[in-house]
């Protein structure tokens, strides 16, 4: 549409005179969710803040998979079929063997069935690490790994997003000269999270039923269309909580980009008034506003 545009400033690029603030219906976010910036986190809270809350958010996101990728790796019991199918790398006879239980199991449709009430205590991890395990763990035997190899990627993924994370968000509390930089760069990588839990996610589904809840969330038991129907509904919930952070954080980056690579412009009533009265903004652009 010509009335729309998207306010995006070059990477790397940066202006000693602010350049004139947008109109409210034109303004639009240059990255997803491609929509009008946020000028407030939760109504009377800054997007500083938002964005600080954010970044603590994704810190505490990144920590709970150290720790849960942590434990499942010194508590989980693995099953006789995943011991099988380890050892079945070690000999021919053993392969075919296993493919021979595999392709049975696919025939008396067990990959749909979930385990038993009495099969709860199969597994020493309880009830709590098994719900957080299903959320944003990365098991179980998933493309075709091992699940200690599935583990160990959790836990370094893990690692990496609270590393990220705490370091932009002491970027965004010290402000400095390169703050707009590195909000793009986290923003990039706030949607790469989303994409990434969006496939982890995905791949789950096929083997939600059996091994991952049979053999691992023994505690979760229940019939595989109310698993499936639950394990939609959490994730739906988990996706727009980082949609709802992304958003605010990429509205804190894109103020940055549009008002001025200095923190310092942020949060000031200027950028406020010119989105509300498209008249008043204009003239203050040309007076340096955003200064």
């Amino acid at each position: 549409q010509a009335g729309i545009r998207q306010l995006c400033q070059p990477h790397g690029s940066s202006r000693s005179v602010a350049p004139a603030a947008p109109r409210h219906a034109d303004a639009m976010l240059c990255a997803p969710p491609m929509c009008q910036p946020a000028t407030h986190f939760l109504g009377c809270f800054s997007l500083r803040t938002g964005a600080a809350v954010a970044l603590t958010a994704d810190a505490i996101y990144g920590l709970a998979l150290v720790i849960l990728h942590s434990l499942l790796l010194g508590e989980v019991k693995e099953p006789a079929s995943e011991r099988a199918r380890l050892v079945a790398a070690e000999g021919e006879a053993a392969v075919a063997a296993a493919e021979a239980e595999e392709r049975r199991l696919m025939r008396e449709s067990l990959r749909w069935k979930t385990g038993l009430p009495e099969d709860a205590n199969d597994q020493p991890t309880n009830w709590f690490i098994q719900l957080v395990d299903l959320d944003i763990g990365f098991g179980h035997q998933l493309l075709g790994l091992p699940d200690q190899t599935n583990e160990v990627c959790g836990l370094i993924y893990g690692v990496a997003v609270t590393i990220v994370s705490l370091y932009v968000l002491q970027a965004v509390m010290n402000g400095g000269a390169g703050l707009s930089k590195t909000a793009r760069w986290f923003m990039s990588f706030a949607h790469f999270q989303i994409l990434f839990y969006v496939f982890i996610s995905l791949v789950k589904l096929p083997k939600l039923c059996n091994p991952i809840q049979k053999e691992y969330l023994t505690h979760l038991y229940m019939e595989c269309t109310v698993l499936w129907a639950v394990y939609i509904e959490r994730i739906s919930i988990i996706i727009a909580a980082f949609s709802f952070g992304t958003w605010i954080f990429s509205s804190f980056s894109f103020v940055l980009t549009f008002g001025h690579a200095d923190a310092g412009a942020l949060d000031k009533p200027h950028f406020e008034k010119a989105l509300e009265n498209p008249a008043q903004g204009a003239g203050a652009g040309a007076g340096g506003a955003y200064q």
